[in-house]
C-alpha cells in the first residue's frame, strides 16, 4: 500500500519496491501477490527482486519469468 500512496501523491520522482527475504518466495508461487505486483508495475512502479534472497529460497528462475 505504501508504495501506491507514495505514487499517488508522488512523493518520489520514482518510487521502487523492492522484494526482500520470503517474499521472493511467495512472489514466485502466489498468483494474488504477482497480480498485485503486475498492478504496481503498471502505475509506473519499478519492482525489484533481491538476487541473493532469490538464490535463497531457490526461486531465481522462477522470478526471472515474471519480467513484465
Amino acid at each position: 500500500m505504501h508504495t501506491y500512496d507514495a505514487n499517488k501523491i508522488s512523493w518520489r520522482a520514482e518510487v521502487k519496491l523492492i522484494v526482500w527475504e520470503l517474499y521472493s518466495k511467495r512472489l514466485s508461487q502466489d498468483a494474488e501477490f504477482q497480480t498485485c505486483t503486475k498492478k504496481k508495475q503498471e502505475e509506473k512502479i519499478s519492482i525489484f527482486a533481491c538476487k541473493a534472497c532469490a538464490d535463497m529460497y531457490g526461486v531465481s528462475p522462477q522470478l526471472e519469468k515474471f519480467r513484465y
